[in-house]
Formats: structure tokens, C-alpha cells, sequence
């Protein structure tokens, strides 16, 4: 049996370390990584489950240009954004959940835009109020809104917070998500000892 070398490497073996890289980023390994973060998640391991995100973002960024990112969104890694903002709000790592939660709203804007666009025949610059009402665009405002308050950004924080509430009661005043954003809002002027203004 014949085995080819190269560099004093043999060839069925730097053949098989390719094959395997290749597996590591194949998008279904992305897809376990998902499904295994949410495992860890559910049992309260945030550091792993954010590793596991991490990985199937970097899977799922090497299949897709940045050029195509930045033009049309990509569903996939706006909601790993999001996992991982989640998770990082958890470990109480608030600027960099900020940082992930800023980019899934920038792609899911990208997203609304292009299916407005397609569907609709709405040209980028005509779909922008368009675009900034959906529920998901309500959700991410307000966790941008917790991180501003968590980082003592409260005038930031208060602009999320209404922006959140339009999108939301445009949903109905009795929609679930506005309670919350209320909520937020209550607690952040209450921590800065504005009992009265939380209760109005």
C-alpha cells in the first residue's frame, strides 16, 4: 500500500484532517450545537450554553459573506444574537449583550426590509416605518433598554423603552409585552428613586 507525503506529511492524512475541519463546519454540526446549548440553558449553564451558541454562529458566518450579511440579514444569526444576548444578560455581562442584541435588531431590520421589498415592491428607503413594527423589534428594543438602565444609561435606556412600547401597543394596549416594558420602566425609575414618577 502506497501512502503519498508531502512536507513529510502523508497525504491520506492531511486528506482526513480536511475532511474533518469540513465536519466541524458543516451546518448541521451548527444545528447540534443549538440544540445542545439549549440543553445547558434549560439546566442553568449559561457559560456552556454561550459557547455552544458562540460556535454554531461562527458555523453558521462561515457559510455566509459578510457582503450578504450586511445586504439582506440572515434570520439564523440574528436569532443566535439573540440567544446570546440572552445568555449574557444572565451572567450579568450587560455591555456585551447590548453589543448582541444591537446586531440582531440591525439584521431583523434588514430582514423586514428586504421581504418588504420583495413582496411589496416597497423600496429600502420607503419600507423604514415599515419596518420598525414587529414583535420581535418591540422584544429588542426593550432588552436594549435593560441594558442602557443596567449600565446606568437611563436616558438611553428610557428611549428603548418607549420606542419598545409604541411597537407594542400597536400590537393592542393589552398585549403581554407592554406589561412588561411598563415593568422595566417602573424599576428603572424606582432604582433612581423616583417612586412617584414609576407609579404615574
Amino acid at each position: 500500500e502506497n501512502h503519498y507525503t508531502h512536507h513529510g506529511e502523508r497525504y491520506d492524512d492531511i486528506q482526513g484532517e480536511e475532511e474533518e475541519q469540513d465536519m466541524a463546519d458543516h451546518p448541521h454540526v451548527a444545528s447540534i450545537n443549538e440544540n445542545i446549548a439549549m440543553t445547558y440553558r434549560k439546566y442553568g449553564d449559561l457559560n456552556m450554553a454561550l459557547q455552544k451558541y458562540e460556535n454554531a454562529l461562527r458555523i453558521h458566518k462561515h457559510w455566509v459573506s459578510d457582503e450578504d450579511i450586511n445586504l439582506n440579514g440572515n434570520e439564523s444569526i440574528m436569532n443566535l444574537n439573540i440567544h446570546c444576548g440572552d445568555c449574557l444578560q444572565g451572567l450579568e455581562i450587560f455591555e456585551q449583550a447590548l453589543k448582541r442584541y444591537e446586531e440582531a435588531l440591525r439584521l431583523h431590520l434588514l430582514i423586514v426590509r428586504r421581504e418588504a421589498t420583495q413582496e411589496e415592491g416597497i423600496i429600502a428607503e420607503g419600507s423604514r416605518k415599515l419596518e420598525a413594527i414587529t414583535p420581535i423589534a418591540g422584544v429588542l428594543k426593550h432588552n436594549i433598554g435593560m441594558m442602557h438602565s443596567r449600565g446606568g444609561r437611563y436616558t438611553e435606556a428610557m428611549i428603548e423603552f418607549q420606542a419598545a412600547m409604541a411597537i407594542k401597543q400597536s400590537f393592542g394596549e393589552h398585549h403581554p409585552e407592554v406589561a412588561n416594558t411598563l415593568n422595566a420602566i417602573g424599576a428603572m425609575q424606582a432604582s433612581k428613586g423616583e417612586g412617584d414618577s414609576a407609579l404615574a
